[in-house]
């Protein structure tokens, strides 16, 4: 029942984020952005810090992401698994990159923010 429940919360709380973040024009041109991660640094740094702001709000980690929170736990949880197949599948669409999450967790665990 606590599983259930903290699933609802986490879902709740992306869900309420993402409200925020794409109910205005601000919101889309932070996704015309993520198309751009590879070529801009400042793109990379929006995303960087939303991705923070998402963790830390969801999750009450300090410098995390939520792709590296998903990294550590994708094999652990049915819930993270499937967050970081769809993480995976973005940002390979965006950037080129395979297995985002597992890099970010690695990354992450290299600056020590674990």
């Amino acid at each position: 029942m606590i599983s259930i429940l903290q699933t609802i919360r986490q879902l709740l709380g992306y869900s309420l984020l993402a409200i925020v973040l794409f109910s205005n024009p601000v919101g889309w041109y932070f996704i015309y952005l993520l198309f751009s991660i590879n070529k801009d640094t400042v793109a990379y740094d929006l995303w960087l810090a939303i991705d923070r702001i998402f963790c830390r709000i969801c999750h009450g980690t300090r410098k995390r992401t939520i792709s590296g929170w998903t990294g550590q736990w994708q094999y652990q949880s049915k819930r993270y698994y499937y967050q970081a197949k769809v993480i995976n599948w973005l940002l390979f669409k965006a950037t080129g990159e395979k297995n985002h999450s597992e890099n970010a967790y690695v990354w992450e665990l290299k600056k020590g923010y674990v």
